[in-house]
């Protein structure tokens, strides 16, 4: 109602109902499905109600122009998609064409199966249920050499499944030009963190080196959890968890700190100089990571996760295959467990560890505390 008392009218009251709407646009876009036609009679119906609301004194579009309008929408609507284009980007592989085009034989294969009925889970000897990517594992095998073959739908499906498997729990050394976002909006340290690993980047986005990767590898030198665990297992009960952890965390920094050819000299004054040889961290790393391995086959837990006893019984095999009789130098010890004894060993703390056994706190106490008082000191040259 206007300023005089008239009622206005409302030009959106002649637009016509979706039913009505849909016939009409049905009738300029044959062959289209019913639901794509009535989805674009409301969407032209909405749209030119919005413009009209907009303008009060608009008039509303005849009803042949709005079904033009919800024909067009119709189409695009119903198109298939991905549909054919012509790839004059220069670009061979691109992600978003589709890639490279298959093979006429994958092309044929594809529709072969895909018009008929197929043995995708059967095994035809036996008339049993079977594993639908067991053919192509087998391929996959004689042809690469591996153990085994799975085949997944990408390659973040492949980077997950590998992570989870492989690295759950631990760090994993990642070019920081490795950490993009790819198609569908998957980012690569989204992907990797989900599978339970961390990320330790290396390098730079435009450059990273060999040098890097060795590095950041002398660092880590295995998962900080399973060399606690190695730690629990071998160290004296005596130290307690407190130090027990210390004693891990030394022999941590310990290998962070060593550098392949760095000069030694000996702290009595001996001339003779030595050259510290390749870091033993990576030989060490495979070895933690070979004890939670076999943690995991034999126990079906990390090597952190089961008790202390099966922990020393897995640590023992690895030492009787090395055939430790003796305490040997850290460096040159063939066995992270073994080196791990060897650096403790050597430690201030084992030697207070060792006095504390020998003479026994109790018998420790303050002079002040002894019936006996000390004799006065002999004076030479008197």
């Amino acid at each position: 109602m206007d300023s005089n008392g008239k009622v206005k009218f409302d030009s959106r009251r002649s637009l016509p109902a979706v039913d009505r709407l849909a016939r009409a646009a049905a009738d300029l876009c044959l062959n289209l499905p019913e639901w794509a036609v009535i989805e674009a009679a409301r969407r032209a119906l909405a749209s030119e109600r919005e413009r009209l609301a907009g303008e009060p004194e608009g008039v509303a579009a005849a009803e042949p122009e709005l079904a033009r309008r919800a024909a067009t929408i119709a189409v695009a609507i119903a198109r298939i998609q991905p549909g054919r284009v012509i790839n004059a980007t220069g670009v061979v592989l691109h992600t978003n064409m589709g890639r490279a085009p298959l093979a006429p034989g994958a092309v044929a294969a594809l529709a072969e199966a895909a018009a008929h009925y197929s043995d995708l889970e059967l095994e035809l000897a036996s008339g049993r249920r079977g594993d639908r990517g067991a053919s192509v594992a087998e391929k996959l095998v004689l042809l690469s050499g591996a153990e085994a073959a799975l085949a997944v739908n990408n390659n973040a499906a492949a980077l997950f499944l590998a992570l989870g498997t492989l690295a759950r729990g631990r760090q994993v050394i990642v070019s920081r030009g490795e950490l993009v976002e790819i198609g569908g909006g998957f980012r690569v340290p989204d992907v990797m963190a989900q599978s339970g690993a961390s990320l330790r980047e290396v390098g730079t986005t435009n450059r990273t080196r060999a040098a890097d990767y060795a590095a950041a590898i002398g660092e880590l030198a295995a998962s900080p959890r399973t060399m606690r665990a190695l730690g629990d297992a071998i160290l004296p009960s005596e130290l307690g968890d407190a130090g027990v952890a210390m004693a891990v965390s030394d022999f941590q920094r310990w290998i962070a700190g060593y550098r392949e050819g760095a000069e030694l000299v000996h702290g009595y004054g001996t001339s003779q100089l030595e050259f510290s040889g390749p870091t033993p961290a990576t030989k060490w790393a495979a070895q933690l990571d070979a004890l939670d391995a076999r943690a995991r086959r034999t126990h079906g837990k990390r090597f952190d996760a089961i008790t202390i006893a099966q922990r020393r019984a897995l640590v023992q095999a690895d030492l009787d295959a090395v055939g430790a009789k003796q305490l040997p130098s850290l460096v040159k010890s063939p066995h992270v467990a073994l080196a791990m004894l060897a650096h403790f060993y050597g430690s201030s703390a084992a030697n207070d560890l060792c006095y504390q056994s020998a003479i026994g706190r109790q018998q420790c106490r303050p002079l002040a505390q002894s019936p006996r008082r000390p004799l006065p000191l002999a004076r030479t040259g008197a």
